[in-house]
């Protein structure tokens, strides 16, 4: 029994969907993969610049006067002290504000603000 010519094998434009196919499904794969590296990244980079703030805001409260500034790695970090103008009675409150940057791009990464006794 012979088989026909045209049942032997794969055609040459099969293949190619083939791989067309296997080309697209690579490329989502890849792009789902740098998606999640670049989530896991910016996680990070806001953890890291949370702490920054966390002791920044340590420091400005503590040093008692705003406009103080610092970098730390990859951060560059400023403070500002405002007087508070929400409480009508009670003793006098300040607005301490401590903003983090990235340091590269200058975009604002993470800020804090508490409230403390005015000096």
């Amino acid at each position: 029994m012979t088989i026909p010519l045209r049942e032997q094998g794969f055609a040459l434009i099969e293949a190619v969907v083939a791989l067309a196919v296997i080309g697209v499904v690579s490329a989502m794969f890849l792009g789902a993969v740098t998606s999640t590296a670049q989530a896991r990244r910016h996680v990070a980079d806001a953890r890291a610049a949370t702490l920054v703030a966390r002791s920044a805001l340590d420091l400005a409260v503590a040093s008692g006067r705003g406009g103080i500034s610092g970098r730390d790695g990859a951060f560059v970090w400023s403070s500002a002290v405002t007087p508070y103008t929400g409480a009508a009675n009670g003793p006098p409150l300040q607005d301490v504000t401590v903003m983090v940057r990235d340091a590269q791009s200058g975009r604002t990464v993470t800020s804090l603000r508490t409230l403390r006794l005015a000096r």
